[in-house]
Formats: C-alpha cells, structure tokens, sequence
C-alpha cells in the first residue's frame, strides 16, 4: 500500500514531513502524534510514493532532473496522475527508466527551472 505523507514549509522555512490538517484556521502537520507544527499551506506537497535513483523521496513540486541532463517539475494532472512538467509543453508521466533524481522544489530553488 502506498504511503499518504505530505510536506510543508514552515514560516521559518523549515520543511516538515507527515499527515496534512488544512482544514483549520491554521494548516499545519502532524509529524508524530504530540508534535503539530504550521506550515504555510502554499508550500504543501504530497509524496507520490516514488523514490528517486538516490532513495530520496519523490513529492509534488519537486524538481528532477534525468539521466540525459533534462530538468523537470513534478506536477498533478487533473486526470488525477502524476506527471513530469519538461516545459514547452512537453509533459510526460513519471518513467523510472529515466534515472530520476531529485534536485530541489519550486520553493526553494525557483531557479532550477528557469532552463524550463
């Protein structure tokens, strides 16, 4: 079964890992069971369930890049699937045989996609 996991950064910019509440005044995580900690709720991301080459976790808005130097976002499609933004209108689904690593998020690195 997949794992349900979600990340946010905090107003601090810290990222925090674990189970969403965006329903309240204030959307925060649920890192474990005692520890609630708020994020801003435009930095959240879900893990897809996918690990990169490095085992590194794969999350909506993250960055990739493919073994042949193509640089890539990680996006939701409204046909519900998880696809690659290559940009120029070159969208694709998530093909591992690609090699994917992971190398930043829109947030962090808005930069990366600049080449996009």
């Amino acid at each position: 079964m997949r794992e349900i996991k979600f990340r946010g950064r905090t107003p601090s910019g810290k990222w925090v890992y674990g189970d969403l509440h965006i329903r309240s005044c204030n959307p925060h995580i649920h890192s474990d069971l005692f520890t609630k900690t708020i994020i801003d709720s435009d930095t959240v991301g879900q893990f897809i369930g996918l690990r990169d080459k490095n085992g590194k976790e794969i999350y909506f808005g993250d960055i990739v890049r493919n073994k042949y130097g193509d640089t890539g976002k990680v996006v939701w499609f409204p046909d519900c699937s998880i696809r690659i933004d290559w940009g120029g209108g070159d969208i694709h689904f998530i093909d591992l045989d690609l090699e994917l690593e992971v190398v930043g998020n829109i947030y962090d690195n808005p930069e990366l996609l600049e080449s996009l």
